[in-house]
């Protein structure tokens, strides 16, 4: 009887073990397609990033074709385009120039 509860406590280890691996292996793919499913969103947020900084770029550019200082270009982009002021400040746009000579 005793020889029966060994080969039972074998068998359960191997199944525990079994099951260990699977379950690991499982939480490895479901790991892995949350790093790829992330590095799809960055690349998301990256495009969005791009695309509202070349329509400030161009909303700026706009504001300077009509002779505005820069006062008057982040008062527009605040009034007419709900563009917060600290988005438009020269460091960051001279960041923003830095960031779309990057992907140019």
């Amino acid at each position: 009887m005793k020889g029966n509860n060994f080969v039972s406590h074998e068998i359960f280890s191997f199944f525990l073990c079994v099951s260990l691996h699977l379950c690991i292996g499982i939480i490895k793919e479901g790991l892995q397609l949350l790093c790829v499913n992330l590095f799809r969103i960055c690349d998301i947020l990256f495009f969005l990033a791009v695309l509202v900084s070349l329509q400030v770029q161009n909303l700026i550019e706009r504001c300077l074709q009509l002779y505005m200082n820069q006062k008057e270009v982040v008062d527009t982009l605040l009034e007419q385009a709900k563009i917060e002021p600290g988005f438009t400040e020269l460091g960051n746009l001279h960041t923003s120039w830095i960031f779309l000579n990057l992907i140019g």
